[in-house]
């Protein structure tokens, strides 16, 4: 169902996106490969970015984005919400973090946003993230009642 593959084909590498559900809240994830940790290679905790990985299992490495940024083109949206990719401390490199596998709520699509500045769609650090179809009809029913509401 997803694919995290740096190098998926040849030279070319694929990172779908999901939501995880990190226990607090539900965020977006760029997902970057897939590992699996058994009792053999699992020595002792392992620390990658703000987790902390304490037990075997099927993991995820990913980048965390920052789902709370309203940005002025798109603060009235429904179909389409905003979401910028977490830095370490040093304010340049991508925020990693692993989790477990069954964490994983759903697959969702991603198209990269504020590219103009030489930045490849691949690397970005905004994406605009598309609501998914199944849940277009209840975004059009609280539309149309908060519309009539207004009227």
């Amino acid at each position: 169902i997803f694919k995290a593959d740096p190098i998926y084909k040849e030279n070319e590498c694929w990172y779908d996106w999901a939501t995880v559900n990190w226990d607090v809240e539900t965020l977006p994830a760029k997902l970057l490969f897939f590992i699996d940790i058994n009792n053999n290679n699992f020595l002792k905790p392992l620390r990658v970015g703000s987790t902390t990985v304490t037990e075997p299992g099927m993991y995820a490495l990913c980048y965390l984005l920052d789902y709370r940024t309203k940005i002025k083109e798109h603060t009235t949206s429904y179909l389409v919400s905003y979401g910028k990719i977490m830095l370490e401390k040093d304010g340049k490199s991508p925020a990693l973090c692993m989790f477990l596998l069954d964490a994983i709520e759903n697959n969702i699509s991603a198209v990269p946003f504020n590219t103009s500045n030489g930045i490849d769609s691949m690397n970005a650090k905004e994406w605009l993230f598309l609501c998914s179809k199944s849940v277009w009809y209840d975004i059009f029913i609280q539309f149309t009642k908060k519309i009539g509401n207004v009227l």
